[in-house]
Protein backbone atom coordinates (compact mmCIF):
# COMPACT_ATOMS: atom_id res chain seq x y z
CA UNK A 1 0.00 0.00 0.00
CA UNK A 2 1.47 3.54 -1.08
CA UNK A 3 1.83 5.94 2.01
CA UNK A 4 0.15 9.50 1.85
CA UNK A 5 2.86 11.16 0.48
CA UNK A 6 3.33 9.10 -2.84
CA UNK A 7 -0.70 9.93 -3.21
CA UNK A 8 -0.56 13.45 -2.62
CA UNK A 9 3.16 13.57 -4.55
CA UNK A 10 0.93 12.27 -7.70
CA UNK A 11 -2.07 14.33 -7.40
CA UNK A 12 0.59 17.46 -7.11
CA UNK A 13 2.64 16.05 -9.77
CA UNK A 14 -0.43 15.43 -12.24
CA UNK A 15 -2.22 19.27 -11.71
CA UNK A 16 1.19 20.97 -12.44
CA UNK A 17 1.44 18.66 -15.62
CA UNK A 18 -2.12 19.96 -16.22
CA UNK A 19 -2.13 23.65 -15.31
CA UNK A 20 1.50 23.34 -17.66
CA UNK A 21 -0.52 22.20 -20.65
CA UNK A 22 -2.99 24.75 -19.70
CA UNK A 23 -1.20 27.58 -19.71
CA UNK A 24 1.06 26.55 -22.20
CA UNK A 25 -1.16 25.92 -25.16
CA UNK A 26 -3.82 28.18 -24.32
CA UNK A 27 -1.78 31.08 -23.47
CA UNK A 28 1.55 30.97 -24.86
CA UNK A 29 1.26 28.85 -28.21
CA UNK A 30 0.56 31.88 -30.01
CA UNK A 31 3.59 34.03 -28.45
CA UNK A 32 5.93 31.02 -28.92
CA UNK A 33 4.37 31.02 -32.85
CA UNK A 34 5.04 34.88 -33.03
CA UNK A 35 9.04 34.91 -31.40
CA UNK A 36 9.66 31.92 -33.91
CA UNK A 37 8.36 33.51 -36.86
CA UNK A 38 10.43 36.86 -35.94
CA UNK A 39 13.75 35.10 -35.42
CA UNK A 40 13.44 33.02 -38.99
CA UNK A 41 13.73 29.81 -37.57
CA UNK A 42 13.62 27.31 -40.52
CA UNK A 43 11.92 24.55 -38.17
CA UNK A 44 9.32 26.19 -36.75
CA UNK A 45 6.75 24.99 -33.69
CA UNK A 46 8.24 21.50 -34.87
CA UNK A 47 11.21 21.78 -32.67
CA UNK A 48 8.57 23.48 -29.63
CA UNK A 49 6.29 20.40 -30.52
CA UNK A 50 9.37 17.71 -29.89
CA UNK A 51 10.33 19.65 -26.69
CA UNK A 52 7.23 19.84 -25.22
CA UNK A 53 6.77 15.58 -26.17
CA UNK A 54 10.56 14.93 -25.00
CA UNK A 55 10.15 16.88 -21.29
CA UNK A 56 6.28 15.71 -20.62
CA UNK A 57 7.84 12.01 -21.42
CA UNK A 58 10.62 12.13 -19.23
CA UNK A 59 8.50 13.79 -16.58
CA UNK A 60 6.09 11.05 -17.01
CA UNK A 61 9.08 8.40 -16.66
CA UNK A 62 10.22 9.80 -13.76
CA UNK A 63 6.56 9.65 -11.96
CA UNK A 64 6.18 6.43 -12.61
CA UNK A 65 9.93 5.73 -11.86
CA UNK A 66 8.59 6.82 -8.27
CA UNK A 67 5.13 6.04 -7.82
CA UNK A 68 4.85 3.13 -9.60
CA UNK A 69 8.38 1.12 -9.64
CA UNK A 70 9.32 2.57 -6.08
CA UNK A 71 12.92 3.85 -7.14
CA UNK A 72 14.54 5.90 -4.46
CA UNK A 73 17.02 6.83 -7.24
CA UNK A 74 14.57 7.84 -9.34
CA UNK A 75 12.78 10.49 -6.51
CA UNK A 76 16.64 11.94 -6.37
CA UNK A 77 16.68 12.51 -9.99
CA UNK A 78 12.81 13.99 -9.80
CA UNK A 79 13.94 16.33 -7.13
CA UNK A 80 17.08 17.24 -8.82
CA UNK A 81 15.46 18.00 -12.62
CA UNK A 82 12.41 19.67 -11.16
CA UNK A 83 14.18 21.18 -8.50
CA UNK A 84 16.43 22.95 -11.03
CA UNK A 85 13.03 24.26 -12.92
CA UNK A 86 11.84 25.84 -10.03
CA UNK A 87 14.93 27.90 -9.45
CA UNK A 88 15.09 28.74 -12.89
CA UNK A 89 11.44 29.84 -12.63
CA UNK A 90 12.11 31.75 -9.40
CA UNK A 91 15.41 33.49 -11.01
CA UNK A 92 13.31 34.27 -13.86
CA UNK A 93 11.23 36.78 -11.87
CA UNK A 94 14.42 39.08 -11.44
CA UNK A 95 14.90 39.43 -14.66
CA UNK A 96 13.38 43.12 -16.02
CA UNK A 97 12.14 41.52 -19.33
CA UNK A 98 9.65 39.18 -17.49
CA UNK A 99 6.76 39.76 -18.94
CA UNK A 100 4.15 39.62 -15.83
CA UNK A 101 0.68 38.15 -17.53
CA UNK A 102 -1.38 35.11 -17.64
CA UNK A 103 1.36 32.79 -18.98
CA UNK A 104 3.48 33.51 -16.66
CA UNK A 105 0.82 32.74 -13.61
CA UNK A 106 0.67 29.31 -15.24
CA UNK A 107 3.51 29.15 -14.85
CA UNK A 108 4.01 30.40 -11.49
CA UNK A 109 1.55 28.12 -10.06
CA UNK A 110 2.93 25.20 -12.30
CA UNK A 111 5.77 25.68 -10.05
CA UNK A 112 4.32 26.16 -6.60
CA UNK A 113 2.40 22.39 -7.57
CA UNK A 114 5.88 20.72 -8.81
CA UNK A 115 7.79 22.24 -5.87
CA UNK A 116 5.07 20.65 -3.71
CA UNK A 117 5.41 17.44 -5.00
CA UNK A 118 8.91 17.39 -4.44
CA UNK A 119 8.46 18.13 -0.90
CA UNK A 120 6.18 15.14 -0.87
CA UNK A 121 8.90 12.91 -1.64
CA UNK A 122 10.89 13.57 1.15
CA UNK A 123 8.38 13.37 3.94
CA UNK A 124 9.13 10.61 6.28
CA UNK A 125 6.23 8.00 5.06
CA UNK A 126 7.46 8.41 1.17
CA UNK A 127 11.38 8.22 2.02
CA UNK A 128 10.80 4.61 4.25
CA UNK A 129 8.64 3.58 1.38
CA UNK A 130 11.04 4.70 -1.35
CA UNK A 131 13.74 2.85 0.59
CA UNK A 132 11.99 -0.28 1.32
CA UNK A 133 11.53 -0.21 4.57
CA UNK A 134 8.75 0.13 6.97
CA UNK A 135 7.63 3.69 8.33
CA UNK A 136 7.23 4.28 11.70
CA UNK A 137 4.73 5.91 13.62
CA UNK A 138 6.50 8.14 16.39
CA UNK A 139 3.51 8.61 17.95
CA UNK A 140 3.68 5.41 19.06
CA UNK A 141 6.30 6.08 21.72
CA UNK A 142 4.42 9.00 23.13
Amino acid sequence: MRPASIIYFERFFWASMLVGVIGTFFFSWSKMEETLIASGSPFGMTVVVIWILAFATISVGLWYGIARRRSNVVRWIYAIWMGLGVVSTALSLLDPQTQFDVTLTFTLISTVLTAASIACLFRNDAAAWLKGIPATDSSIFE
